[in-house]
């Protein structure tokens, strides 16, 4: 009896269906094989692993499958059978093969380091080997059997689908009501994008918003790859306790300020969590999705798309086309497999922004079309660098279009004033509980 070969069957399945979701599904992903400690090497490995790195860097930048012909022409070394496993393999039945060979591996990998550990006579390492590996064999790929939904499933319940939704926001807002009205806040599952000039204050906005969010009970996780923890926190308490960053930042606070800020600090302590990660210089989607699936966060917010590294090219999102094609679907992938809104911020190529026009134009964006083939909605934000007004429109919306609205920045008070569809309305900041 022959054993089989996965890694090889599933090669030869995805060529001859042209079909690689469902493996995508199950997990057998970039970020699954850039792991380490995954348990990849049980199913992949030599040629298998070239060809497979091969079928989805192209699948993510093309759409497509290659065949065995393209793949032949960029790999001539392949032996003439590499593909001779042409029984009807199941993509289930193999993704079910892959979780076993998987499991193997992390045991065998297991088994190794905890006799070291016990000929060391280092008990609790031993121990701490076994948890560990029951960990990992909890996550990873998984065999679920299916990835679809049938509709006549008789325990869906299809009066809770129906029912009325509340008024204004029902997913995360992003704090101004003229645009949540309209959009009807970040639901699980989209990529939203922020896109302006340099210092047209996208990375105060950003934190506007997601403050806000926080402040709606919203789980927060906040990525910025141009400024550090402490500016960010002192942004951050700025907007919540109503002080001058400025201020804060040389440590110039009055008595009732500090008194805020400290309250503020408190409900932090107490409340929904709000997170900043440490990842800053050279972040892929890889160190983005370790902390979303440890953090579980509702929403996150990347301020500085163009800076991400892509893991296939190795280049930056903001200067090489397929880098910002790639990581943008990953952004997007992220936010449909893990449930969560992403919203990110880029910028435009300052010679092609025309300013007689108001408001900036998709054409403008920097890098590529990948976050505007991959967002949900793009905000434009236009600021001449003299005055502090700001004028948000929408650049592409796979909904309804949000009005375009102006908003005056008081950074003193570190409070917005909205005029726009019709109507002026001020959004003072967030109260502070406890003040």
């Amino acid at each position: 009896m022959t054993t089989m070969n996965t890694g090889n069957a599933i090669i030869s399945c995805v060529v001859r269906t042209g079909d690689l979701k469902p493996f995508l599904d199950a997990g057998m992903t970039t970020s699954w094989l850039n792991d380490k400690d995954s348990g990849w090497d049980g199913v992949f490995d030599g040629p298998d692993l070239d060809v497979y790195e091969m079928l989805l860097a192209h699948s993510t930048k093309h759409g497509t499958v290659m065949t065995e012909e393209q793949i032949r022409a960029k790999i001539r070394n392949l032996p003439k059978d590499f593909f001779g496993q042409t029984r009807d393999y199941n993509p289930a039945e193999l993704i079910e093969q892959a979780v076993m060979d998987v499991q193997r591996r992390l045991l065998d990998n297991a088994a190794e380091d905890v006799n070291a550990a016990r000929k060391a006579r280092d008990i609790p390492s031993a121990v701490q080997t076994y948890l560990d590996a029951a960990q990992r064999l909890s996550k990873g790929i998984r065999a679920d059997g299916g990835s679809f939904t049938l509709l006549g499933d008789p325990e869906f319940d299809l009066e809770a689908f129906m029912a009325a939704k509340p008024e204004g926001v029902s997913g995360v807002p992003m704090g101004i009501a003229a645009i949540d009205d309209d959009f009807g806040g970040w639901q699980p599952g989209m990529l939203i994008t922020y896109l302006g000039r340099q210092k047209a204050m996208k990375t105060s906005m950003m934190l506007y918003s997601s403050y806000y969010a926080w402040n709606k009970g919203h789980r927060v996780l906040f990525y910025s790859v141009e400024l550090d923890e402490e500016l960010l926190r002192q942004r951050l308490y700025g907007i919540g306790a109503g002080v001058n960053a400025n201020r804060f930042r040389r440590g110039a606070l009055t008595d009732d300020e500090r008194d805020r800020v400290y309250a503020l600090q408190e409900r932090f302590d107490n409340e929904t969590e709000y997170a900043i990660s440490k990842k800053t210089a050279m972040l892929n989607l890889d160190d983005i999705t370790r902390e979303v699936d440890e953090f579980k966060p509702d929403v996150v917010y990347l301020d500085g798309f163009y800076f991400m590294r892509d893991r296939i090219t190795r280049r930056s999102a903001g200067s090489n086309w397929e880098a910002n094609e790639n990581v943008a679907a990953e952004l997007k992938e992220l936010a449909m497999t893990r449930r969560v809104a992403v919203v990110t911020s880029t910028q435009v190529q300052e010679k092609q922004h025309n300013k007689k026009q108001d408001g900036i134009d998709a054409a403008t964006i920097m890098g590529g079309t990948g976050l505007l083939k991959a967002s949900d909605l793009v905000l434009g934000l236009d600021k001449d660098p003299s005055e502090d007004e700001l004028l948000i429109n929408c650049v592409l919306s796979r909904f309804k279009p949000v009005d375009d609205v102006t908003v005056l920045w008081n950074w003193d008070k570190m409070e917005l004033e909205v005029k726009g569809a019709g109507r002026t309305e001020r959004m003072a900041r967030v109260d502070v509980s406890g003040v």
